[in-house]
């Protein structure tokens, strides 16, 4: 940190030297661009890197999805499964004829109770 501020000082007064001899709209330009490289040598990362970001969010995502199946009989059985982004696992929820809304609910509810201590950090 302390060589950084050296540098900084050292490259600040060169630039300081340079502008005494420019016009004005020069002066005030580089100024700006002075100033806007200061501010990002100085920013410091206070959160998360942006891949442990990633992971913390994956930990807790669950994607539902329908898919049909043609069974022997040529109908078709629709099937909701759920992946566990953390873990990849996929979880076979169940398969019917006829999915309404009521199913898809007690399904769900099915899940939650599967999950137990899991469940308070699973979003859907």
């Amino acid at each position: 940190m302390c060589l950084r501020f050296v540098f900084l000082l050292i490259t600040r007064v060169a630039a300081w030297l340079r502008l005494s001899r420019r016009e004005e709209a020069w002066k005030i330009a580089e100024i700006l661009i002075l100033r806007h490289q200061l501010a990002v040598l100085q920013r410091r990362r206070t959160g998360p890197t942006w891949s442990q970001f990633l992971r913390s969010q994956a930990e807790a995502i669950l994607a539902c999805e329908f898919f049909t199946v043609d069974l022997l009989d040529c109908t078709q059985a629709c099937v909701l499964a759920v992946i566990e982004h953390a873990t990849r696992r996929i979880r076979i929820l169940g398969v019917t004829l006829h999915p309404d809304r009521e199913w898809t609910a007690q399904q769900a509810r099915n899940l939650i109770m599967y999950l137990g201590e899991q469940a308070h950090r699973v979003k859907f």
